[in-house]
């Protein structure tokens, strides 16, 4: 059971990002699964309970605006958001739009969905 923990919280992290979840219900969810982690789970899932726990806590005290609690939790699970892409013009009056995108991806089981034309980056774990 605590090997699936850290597949669980990226999960719910997941689930955030893409509104299926609301910030209160995550951290609903995140106090009941985390209950004693220390005890039983192995030392991934406990770092990635506590650091949830401590984004959520901040947000939940007013350090955090939405936006930047959307951020802290994308470094979380290692998915990066992409709003803005880079346009390179010439001096012959093309322009270019270039998007580049760096992931950073653990060893758990993560399907990458790339759509261009709505710039939008879907992660989910299996």
């Amino acid at each position: 059971m605590g090997e699936d923990l850290e597949l669980q919280i990226r999960s719910r992290i997941i689930g955030f990002l893409s509104g299926k979840v609301d910030a209160p219900a995550l951290s609903r969810w995140l106090g009941s699964a985390t209950w004693e982690i220390d005890r039983w789970a192995p030392a991934e899932a406990v770092e990635l309970g506590h650091s949830l726990q401590l984004v959520l806590d901040e947000f939940q005290h007013g350090d955090w605006n939405s936006e930047e609690l959307r951020s802290q939790l994308r470094g979380l699970v290692g998915v990066v958001d992409l709003t803005e892409p880079t346009v390179v013009s010439t001096r012959s009056g093309s322009t270019t739009v270039k998007t580049e995108i760096a992931l950073l991806l653990s060893d758990a089981g993560l399907t990458i969905e790339w759509r261009p034309a709505g710039r939008s980056l879907e992660t989910a774990f299996a």
